[in-house]
């Protein structure tokens, strides 16, 4: 697994560890679980008010080739469910791609989000 964060020592909201640290989990859970991946690339950029995490693997991929945003995958029936959850609950957005040779998810988070709470 190869790891990038830009900047270095960049500051992240302090709520937002948390769905960062599971997001990455999911994502390298999902790469080798399903995807069947020897190799995974994650890369986090901080600019201009947000997140943004990009994840690779070399694994089989989606059953489909080129990309989508959650929206479109999920009329397809296709996408990451839990991930894009997460995703949509930080105001963010979630894209996939996919082709022969492994799959990308591409986040972003504004880093002012604070999670939606769920109706009671």
């Amino acid at each position: 697994m190869n790891v990038s964060v830009e900047p270095r020592g960049a500051e992240l909201p302090a709520g937002l560890g948390f769905d960062l640290h599971q997001l990455v989990r999911e994502s390298a859970a999902n790469a080798v679980r399903h995807g069947k991946a020897s190799a995974l690339s994650i890369i986090a950029c901080v600019n201009n008010g947000q997140l943004r995490l990009d994840i690779e693997d070399d694994g089989c991929g989606f059953p489909f080739e080129g990309g989508c945003s959650a929206e479109d995958c999920k009329k397809s029936g296709v996408r990451p469910q839990s991930l894009a959850s997460r995703v949509r609950r930080l105001s963010g957005t979630l894209s996939v791609g996919s082709g022969p040779h492994g799959a990308r998810i591409a986040i972003a988070i504004p880093l002012g989000a604070q999670p939606a709470r769920s109706a009671a």
